[in-house]
């Protein structure tokens, strides 16, 4: 398996996530996964996937993708 270089790293806030996470069906667990990836490995993430959020510093949210 070769490793993708990251250009950044998620870091979630708090447990929100994980309790999120953890209560959706293995297909949305997926996509998410696989969009969290896309996230750190692309040097240029596209605005349809992460935007910034008005008035932080470094913060993210990372949008809705359908595959």
């Amino acid at each position: 398996m070769q490793s993708s270089k990251k250009y950044r790293t998620v870091i979630f806030y708090k447990n929100y996530f994980e309790e999120f996470f953890l209560k959706q069906s293995e297909e949305v667990r997926a996509k998410i996964i696989w969009t969290i990836q896309m996230v750190e490995e692309l040097e240029r993430v596209p605005e349809n996937y992460l935007k910034h959020i008005t008035a932080t510093e470094g913060l993210y949210e990372i949008r809705e993708i359908r595959m």
